[in-house]
């Protein structure tokens, strides 16, 4: 009865006790599953969203056949808020009953959701089909994936960024035209603040020209001004970690002579 408040804040403190204590009482956890359905198609995308988690947070394996219909209709549903929601929880399902997420088609609908308007849904489509493919590695990827996500890489987070970074080093590049193009696509992110994204960068610079070799030394004369940019600037922990990558990237033949020239941005300051 309390569910049906239109208070937001006591529906949602609500939706928590139950999601609390329905493993200990699912029989009576089980009597809300319809005020939680009705809930899934009310007008407000808030609400839609906040009954669509907490109907996958019961984590009851008897409640499944009641979460499936309202977890496929918030994957294409109008707010991005419900559609993002879905995706989770389909990977809450998966911990409940990984057969139910494996034989319902719900892993090719995630590969579809990559393509989703909304970055902050294509983020969650990434680390959810990462968690579900895990066993051989993470999500496949594919040319087509991949391009469509760096064509876009300016419009994520950079938590989201770093997160596409990492997928880049899966990828195998299908040839030099290829390897140019997702090169020239990751360049601006040199240029951002950001120094787990721009050392993330170049790992994949070198990641994706690992047979072109004679290309390593043009790639770290292009990473040279943002690293020492990071080396000058005033925090210590991230000058601290840019000088232990460079340490390691110094001892590679191909830097010979890249740094020389700026060998005073090396020497320790009386502040340090």
């Amino acid at each position: 009865m309390a569910i049906e408040t239109k208070d937001m804040v006591v529906k949602k403190m609500v939706y928590l006790y139950l999601c609390s204590y329905a493993q200990k009482e699912p029989e009576l956890a089980l009597m809300c599953i319809n005020t939680l359905r009705r809930d899934c198609d009310n007008e407000d995308p808030m609400v839609r969203g906040v009954a669509l988690r907490s109907m996958c947070s019961l984590k009851l394996d008897c409640m499944l056949e009641y979460v499936e219909q309202p977890l496929k209709k918030g994957l294409t549903d109008i707010s991005a808020y419900v559609r993002r929601t879905a995706v989770m929880g389909i990977l809450k399902v998966y911990h409940v009953n990984r057969s139910m997420v494996e034989d319902g088609d719900y892993i090719s609908l995630l590969y579809k959701m990559v393509y989703d308007v909304d970055t902050g849904v294509v983020m969650n489509v990434i680390f959810v089909l990462n968690e579900l493919c895990s066993e051989k590695g993470g999500m496949d990827l594919t040319a087509n994936i991949l391009m469509h996500l760096l064509n876009r890489i300016g419009e994520f987070s950079e938590w989201g960024l770093n997160a596409i970074l990492d997928l880049v080093c899966r990828y195998k590049p299908g040839g030099e035209d290829e390897v140019y193009a997702i090169m020239n696509l990751l360049d601006p992110v040199l240029r951002t603040t950001n120094s787990g994204a721009v050392l993330a960068t170049i790992r994949c610079f070198l990641h994706v020209t690992a047979e072109m070799p004679e290309m390593h030394g043009q790639i770290y004369a292009r990473t040279k001004p943002p690293l020492l940019t990071f080396i000058t600037g005033g925090q210590p922990e991230v000058q601290f970690s840019v000088l232990k990558h460079l340490e390691l990237i110094l001892k590679r033949p191909a830097t010979a002579g890249v740094f020389d020239d700026e060998y005073r941005q090396l020497f320790v300051r009386y502040n340090e």
